[in-house]
Protein backbone atom coordinates (compact mmCIF):
# COMPACT_ATOMS: atom_id res chain seq x y z
CA UNK A 1 0.00 0.00 0.00
CA UNK A 2 1.02 3.36 -0.64
CA UNK A 3 0.06 6.24 1.22
CA UNK A 4 -1.20 9.82 0.99
CA UNK A 5 1.55 11.72 2.13
CA UNK A 6 1.81 15.60 1.43
CA UNK A 7 -1.59 15.97 0.52
CA UNK A 8 -3.02 19.15 1.28
CA UNK A 9 -0.82 22.20 0.35
CA UNK A 10 -3.25 25.32 1.82
CA UNK A 11 -3.47 28.77 1.87
CA UNK A 12 -6.23 30.81 3.86
CA UNK A 13 -9.10 31.73 1.84
CA UNK A 14 -7.77 30.53 -0.86
CA UNK A 15 -8.00 27.08 -3.31
CA UNK A 16 -6.67 23.83 -1.97
CA UNK A 17 -4.09 21.94 -3.73
CA UNK A 18 -4.02 18.00 -4.15
CA UNK A 19 -0.22 17.19 -4.90
CA UNK A 20 1.98 14.23 -5.44
CA UNK A 21 4.71 12.99 -6.98
CA UNK A 22 4.25 9.60 -6.57
CA UNK A 23 0.75 8.00 -7.72
CA UNK A 24 -1.95 7.90 -4.72
CA UNK A 25 -3.39 4.48 -3.82
CA UNK A 26 -6.33 4.91 -1.91
CA UNK A 27 -7.94 1.66 -1.97
CA UNK A 28 -6.44 -1.80 -1.97
CA UNK A 29 -7.40 -5.37 -1.40
CA UNK A 30 -6.05 -5.56 2.34
CA UNK A 31 -5.47 -2.37 4.08
CA UNK A 32 -7.01 0.80 3.24
CA UNK A 33 -5.57 4.24 5.08
CA UNK A 34 -5.70 7.35 4.00
CA UNK A 35 -2.78 9.05 5.94
CA UNK A 36 -1.61 6.32 8.31
CA UNK A 37 0.14 7.87 11.21
CA UNK A 38 0.02 11.59 10.27
CA UNK A 39 -2.52 14.18 10.92
CA UNK A 40 -5.10 15.57 8.46
CA UNK A 41 -6.09 19.16 8.72
CA UNK A 42 -8.02 20.80 6.20
CA UNK A 43 -7.26 24.67 6.98
CA UNK A 44 -9.31 27.41 4.97
CA UNK A 45 -9.85 30.87 6.87
CA UNK A 46 -10.75 28.86 9.84
CA UNK A 47 -9.02 25.45 11.03
CA UNK A 48 -11.40 22.90 10.06
CA UNK A 49 -10.87 19.19 10.29
CA UNK A 50 -11.35 17.14 7.02
CA UNK A 51 -11.38 14.22 9.19
CA UNK A 52 -10.53 13.86 12.19
CA UNK A 53 -7.79 15.74 15.07
CA UNK A 54 -5.61 12.69 15.57
CA UNK A 55 -4.71 9.87 13.02
CA UNK A 56 -7.05 9.17 9.93
CA UNK A 57 -8.61 6.34 8.68
CA UNK A 58 -10.63 6.84 6.09
CA UNK A 59 -12.48 3.38 6.55
CA UNK A 60 -12.47 2.07 9.90
CA UNK A 61 -14.88 1.25 12.59
CA UNK A 62 -15.47 4.60 13.75
CA UNK A 63 -16.82 7.48 11.61
CA UNK A 64 -15.32 9.83 9.40
CA UNK A 65 -16.68 13.15 9.46
CA UNK A 66 -16.01 16.37 7.61
CA UNK A 67 -16.24 19.21 9.33
CA UNK A 68 -16.77 22.91 7.77
CA UNK A 69 -18.66 26.10 8.66
CA UNK A 70 -18.85 26.36 5.04
CA UNK A 71 -20.64 24.86 2.30
CA UNK A 72 -18.77 21.53 1.42
CA UNK A 73 -20.15 19.84 -1.79
CA UNK A 74 -19.35 16.52 -3.29
CA UNK A 75 -20.82 16.28 -6.79
CA UNK A 76 -20.45 13.86 -9.83
CA UNK A 77 -22.50 14.03 -12.60
CA UNK A 78 -21.32 10.63 -13.66
CA UNK A 79 -20.55 7.37 -11.60
CA UNK A 80 -17.33 7.65 -10.00
CA UNK A 81 -14.78 4.47 -9.51
CA UNK A 82 -13.51 4.17 -6.04
CA UNK A 83 -12.78 0.66 -4.87
CA UNK A 84 -10.40 -2.02 -7.36
CA UNK A 85 -8.47 -4.97 -6.33
CA UNK A 86 -5.38 -3.20 -7.21
CA UNK A 87 -3.93 -0.08 -6.17
CA UNK A 88 -5.49 3.27 -7.56
CA UNK A 89 -3.95 5.86 -8.84
CA UNK A 90 -6.06 9.29 -7.10
CA UNK A 91 -3.37 12.18 -7.74
CA UNK A 92 -0.46 12.17 -9.59
CA UNK A 93 1.05 15.54 -10.76
CA UNK A 94 -2.01 17.94 -11.19
CA UNK A 95 -3.71 19.96 -9.01
CA UNK A 96 -7.58 20.05 -7.91
CA UNK A 97 -9.21 22.47 -7.26
CA UNK A 98 -11.02 21.70 -3.58
CA UNK A 99 -11.63 24.92 -1.94
CA UNK A 100 -12.75 28.03 -2.63
CA UNK A 101 -13.29 30.73 0.16
CA UNK A 102 -16.72 30.44 0.12
CA UNK A 103 -18.00 26.57 -0.98
CA UNK A 104 -15.55 23.40 -1.46
CA UNK A 105 -17.01 21.67 -4.80
CA UNK A 106 -15.51 18.36 -5.96
CA UNK A 107 -16.83 17.53 -9.37
CA UNK A 108 -15.60 14.82 -11.41
CA UNK A 109 -12.61 14.41 -9.14
CA UNK A 110 -12.14 10.46 -9.55
CA UNK A 111 -11.48 8.78 -12.73
CA UNK A 112 -10.56 5.34 -11.20
CA UNK A 113 -10.35 1.90 -12.59
CA UNK A 114 -10.92 -1.06 -13.00
CA UNK A 115 -13.52 -2.88 -10.57
CA UNK A 116 -15.35 -0.26 -9.31
CA UNK A 117 -17.91 -0.43 -7.09
CA UNK A 118 -18.61 3.06 -5.58
CA UNK A 119 -20.89 5.72 -7.55
CA UNK A 120 -21.25 8.93 -5.81
CA UNK A 121 -24.04 10.86 -6.82
CA UNK A 122 -24.68 14.36 -5.77
CA UNK A 123 -23.97 14.80 -1.63
CA UNK A 124 -23.83 18.33 0.04
CA UNK A 125 -21.65 18.50 3.25
CA UNK A 126 -23.37 22.04 4.47
CA UNK A 127 -22.64 21.91 8.62
CA UNK A 128 -20.80 23.51 11.02
CA UNK A 129 -20.43 19.88 13.45
CA UNK A 130 -19.80 16.44 12.50
CA UNK A 131 -21.17 14.70 9.19
CA UNK A 132 -20.77 11.71 8.64
CA UNK A 133 -19.10 10.87 5.57
CA UNK A 134 -18.75 6.68 5.31
CA UNK A 135 -22.04 5.50 6.51
CA UNK A 136 -21.72 1.85 5.50
CA UNK A 137 -19.23 -0.48 4.57
CA UNK A 138 -19.51 -4.08 2.77
CA UNK A 139 -17.01 -6.37 2.25
CA UNK A 140 -17.46 -8.39 -1.22
CA UNK A 141 -15.54 -11.12 -2.15
CA UNK A 142 -11.67 -9.62 -2.22
CA UNK A 143 -12.86 -5.99 -2.41
CA UNK A 144 -14.74 -3.39 0.10
CA UNK A 145 -17.62 -1.55 -1.09
CA UNK A 146 -18.28 2.07 0.29
CA UNK A 147 -21.69 3.71 -0.08
CA UNK A 148 -21.95 7.11 0.89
Amino acid sequence: NQCLSYLFNLQPMSLLSLQSSTNVSLISSTNVSLISSTNVSLISSTNVSLISSTNVSLISSTNVSLISSTNVSLISSTNVPLTSSINVSLISSTNVSLISSTNVSLINLFNLQPMSLLSLQPVSFISATNVSLVSSIIKSHNNLSYYL
